[in-house]
């Protein structure tokens, strides 16, 4: 497991910058756990930068985002929403390989921070 933290919302919207429709992408295993990128917190990060005067186009939590496959197949059934999409809020660990929406050209933020840099080898 990796352990991951959220970024203040000033620093997230700092780094986002004139970049107004933003797609979500979170994490179904480590990122959940921590409570930095599962489904509530997509919905409140998603709440904030509504309130904050961004659009958010979608979001998608693949179980695994460190496994390329299944990434690919959640942007290909979000493509259109992505498409319409001027950067990706990562809210996964960025372990996974950025084959996904690189190949879209567009940038992609991270809204968390790593306080390890080794994985965590057992739930403590």
């Amino acid at each position: 497991m990796i352990v991951t933290n959220k970024k203040p919302l000033d620093e997230i919207l700092k780094n986002l910058g004139a970049e107004k429709n933003i797609f979500l992408i979170g994490c179904g295993e480590c990122s959940t756990t921590c409570k930095t990128g599962g489904e509530k917190e997509l919905i409140e990060m998603k709440q904030m930068l509504i309130a904050s005067g961004k659009n958010v186009t979608g979001y998608v939590i693949p179980k695994a985002p460190c496994v390329a496959s299944q990434v690919i197949r959640e942007e290909a059934k979000n493509r259109k929403a992505i498409e319409a999409s001027d950067a990706i809020l990562e809210m996964f660990c960025l372990r996974r390989v950025r084959v996904g929406h690189d190949s879209l050209h567009l940038p992609g933020y991270a809204m968390r921070k790593r306080p390890f840099k080794r994985p965590m080898r057992r739930r403590g």
